[in-house]
């Protein structure tokens, strides 16, 4: 009997040992969603967030809690450093760290390589469209991209995780938006943030930005300007071609109310407008009815362009 118990006891203690459940860090909103989608079904990971829900993506620093959270994970997630100025500073601390170091994967140049690589004529991101890094969410190829590199990196350096690569969806949702802006031709887009100007110029419509109206000082004389030539573009659009119809995109609201303030709505069957939040807040990331900001564009333009 004793015999039977020492067997089994060596078998045991020869015996691969039990996944332990890994902690994804995620840091960006979007890529939290799609990192939400790989694990769904998957009990060997859980998804943190190591930012606080008040975070400011604009903010320079991160604070103490913060950096611990994230260094407390097995796998962290960076974004582009255009959209944190700190993930170089998580990475080299994720370097210096004590074994065993956390797995760091790093969205940068060749995600949205992959990304852009033959779509919307942006081979090389000049100095000027660098910024589009910051929103790789507009992005579908680059969150396509995205998705691919961090299942891989993540079944390369843990063989018994078995991530699965989903079927992407994010460049029919790309290419969907873009059919959606040609159904109204001639179309000028005029939105405060312009993260959707390469699928505008993808659709071969204009597009015009107003981000002017981002901040709370529309009054002074430099911005009463811009307003003055925003107005007068829309009009000389609209009486160019009768067939011609504006989209105005907002972050929220209160910009939409700004906006009808200085320039009333004056044509409803040409006139569109529509509230759509930026990519940037923690708190709604478990709501399950929270969705991509693609789709979310995607389902508000079949709205208005049905």
């Amino acid at each position: 009997m004793k015999f039977i118990f020492l067997i089994s006891l060596l078998l045991s203690l020869s015996s691969p040992s039990v996944f332990a459940k890994k902690r994804l860090s995620c840091l960006h909103p979007e890529i939290c969603l799609l990192m939400q989608d790989l694990v769904k079904n998957n009990s060997n990971f859980t998804i943190t967030y190591p930012l606080s829900s008040t975070f400011d993506g604009h903010q320079l620093n991160l604070s103490l809690s913060d950096l611990k959270n994230i260094m407390d994970s097995e796998v962290i997630v960076l974004p582009p450093q255009e959209v944190y100025s700190f993930t170089r500073r998580i990475k080299n601390l994720a370097n210096d760290s004590a074994a065993p170091k956390p797995l760091v994967i790093e969205l940068e140049e060749d995600i949205i390589t992959a990304g852009l690589k033959d779509n919307y004529a942006i081979k090389d991101l000049t100095s000027k469209e660098r910024h589009l890094r910051a929103h790789l969410s507009s992005f579908g190829e680059v969150l396509c991209a995205a998705q691919k590199k961090i299942v891989t990196t993540i079944n390369k350096h843990y063989p018994q995780a078995s991530l699965v690569q989903k079927d992407c969806p994010f460049s029919a949702w790309s290419k969907d938006i873009i059919q959606k802006l040609q159904s109204k031709s001639p179309l000028l887009f005029i939105s405060t943030h312009g993260v959707f100007n390469h699928l505008v110029k993808a659709a071969q419509q204009q597009s015009m930005d107003i981000s002017f109206l981002s901040g709370h000082n529309e009054a002074n004389s430099g911005n009463m300007q811009e307003v003055k030539k925003t107005i007068e573009t829309i009009d000389k659009h609209l009486a160019r071609d009768e067939k011609a119809s504006i989209l105005f995109v907002f972050d929220n609201p209160f910009q939409q109310e700004r906006f009808l303030r200085l320039r009333p709505i004056q044509d409803k069957k040409r006139e569109f407008y529509l509230v759509l939040q930026q990519e940037g807040d923690f708190n709604h990331l478990k709501d399950e009815k929270t969705s991509y900001l693609l789709l979310n564009f995607l389902n508000k333009l079949k709205d208005i362009f049905p």
